[in-house]
C-alpha cells in the first residue's frame, strides 16, 4: 500500500483539522509533498492538561532509540534519543503492515506535546483514530522522534558540532522503527512531514532522499523570503549581535575546554541568543573553534565590528535560498 493512497490530499485532515491558521505547503515532487544544561532538563517534561484515554494510550509506545549518527557530538550530548510511536488501532489485533509518516517536531517542541493536547490542540492519536473510524483515512504508523540537543533545536541537518542529525532521522530513525514494527518499508509507504523547524525538516530530507520518503508534507516551514534573515530575531535587532558577540568574546580566551565548560553552564541565555547559536551551530558550524561552535558573519576587531559575506551566505543559505533549493 502506498502511503499517499491511505491520505486525502496527503495528511490535509489529520494536521489541518487540529492547526487550523497554519501554512500548509505541498510541493509535486514526484513526493506527494504538501543554564543551557538545564534546558535540556526543562524540554523533556511537558504537561498533560488532559488524561490520554487507556485505549489511545496504549498503543502510544515512547521508547528510547540508539542514534550512532549522532555519537562524538561536541555537546556532549547523548547518542540515545526518545521517539514516540503511534499505532494504529488494528496493530495488536491483527498481522498487517503499515505505512509509516514521519512527524518532525518544531524548535523547542517536545515530542509528548502533540498528543497531549500541549501544542495547538493536537491530539495526533485521537485525531488519527478518528478518522480511521470515519473512513477518511486509512491505517498508519505516525513516528515522532525529539529533534532536539541542549539548546532545543538541531535542524535535522548535519553538523561537526551537533552531530549528523540527517542521517539520524534518514538512516537510524528509519532503520530502527522498520526494525521493531510491522511496518511497510518502502519509499511508496513512507511519509514525512513537520511544523515549523520540522517543516523545513521534512522539505529538506524528502527532497535529499526521495528513495527514502515518498511523500511529505510541511506545516508553517522555518523558510526565508529573500530578506528572511535579515528580518529575523537573529539579526533585526542589535542586541542579539551584541550578545552573540559579547559570550564569544568571553568564551574566546579561554582554553578549549575551559570555554565549554562555561558556555554549557551558562544560565541566562534568552530565547533568541539560543535560538541563533542552535541556528549556527546547524548552518554555519565552527568544530575547530572554542565554544559556542559557529561561525558568526559579525566580528569584533581592534578596528570595530567586521561583516562577513561568506559567512552570512552560509547562514542565508540554512532557512534561505529557497530559489535555488
Amino acid at each position: 500500500m502506498r502511503l499517499r493512497d491511505c491520505l486525502p490530499g496527503p495528511l490535509t485532515s489529520v494536521l489541518a483539522s487540529s492547526m487550523c491558521g497554519a501554512l500548509l505547503i505541498a510541493f509535486p515532487l514526484a513526493l506527494s509533498i504538501a543554564p543551557v544544561a538545564a534546558l535540556a532538563e526543562s524540554i523533556e517534561a511537558t504537561p498533560a492538561p488532559e488524561s490520554i484515554p487507556a485505549s489511545v494510550q496504549e498503543r502510544l509506545v515512547a521508547e528510547y532509540m540508539a542514534a550512532p549518527s549522532l555519537e562524538g557530538n561536541l555537546l556532549g550530548d547523548s547518542a540515545e534519543k526518545p521517539i514516540l510511536v503511534c499505532l494504529p488501532p488494528s496493530y495488536f489485533t491483527s498481522g498487517t503492515r503499515y505505512p509509516v509518516v514521519y512527524f518532525l517536531p518544531g524548535y523547542s517542541t517536545d515530542i509528548h506535546a502533540f498528543v497531549k493536547g500541549v501544542f495547538q490542540g493536537l491530539k495526533l492519536q485521537e485525531s488519527m483514530d478518528r478518522l480511521v473510524a470515519e473512513g477518511i483515512v486509512e491505517e498508519m504508523i505516525i513516528v515522532l522522534p525529539k529533534g532536539q540537543h541542549v539548546l532545543a533545536g538541531a535542524f535535522y541537518v548535519d553538523s561537526p558540532v551537533t552531530g549528523d542529525w540527517e542521517a539520524f532521522v534518514v538512516e537510524d530513525l528509519v532503520a530502527h522503527v522498520d526494525s521493531h514494527y510491522r511496518t511497510l518499508p518502502d519509499r511508496d509507504s513512507r511519509g514525512i512531514a513537520g511544523h515549523s523547524m520540522g517543516g523545513y525538516g521534512a522539505l529538506n530530507l524528502s527532497m535529499l532522499h526521495p528513495d527514502v520518503f515518498g511523500s511529505a508534507y510541511a506545516l508553517s516551514p522555518g523558510l526565508f523570503d529573500p530578506d528572511g534573515l535579515r528580518n529575523s530575531q537573529m539579526f533585526s535587532t542589535q542586541s542579539i549581535v551584541g550578545a552573540f558577540l559579547a559570550l564569544e568574546s568571553k568564551l574566546t580566551p579561554l582554553s578549549r575546554e575551559e570555554a565549554h565548560q562555561e558556555f554549557v553552564a551558562t544560565e541566562d541565555l534568552g530565547g533568541d541568543l539560543r535560538f541563533t547559536i542552535a541556528y549556527g551551530m546547524a548552518f554555519s558550524p565552527d568544530a575547530e573553534g572554542n565554544a559556542p561552535y559557529v561561525n558568526y558573519p559579525y566580528q569584533l576587531t581592534a578596528d570595530g565590528i567586521v561583516f562577513d559575506d561568506q559567512v552570512w551566505d552560509a547562514w542565508q543559505a540554512g532557512f534561505g535560498g529557497t530559489v535555488e533549493e
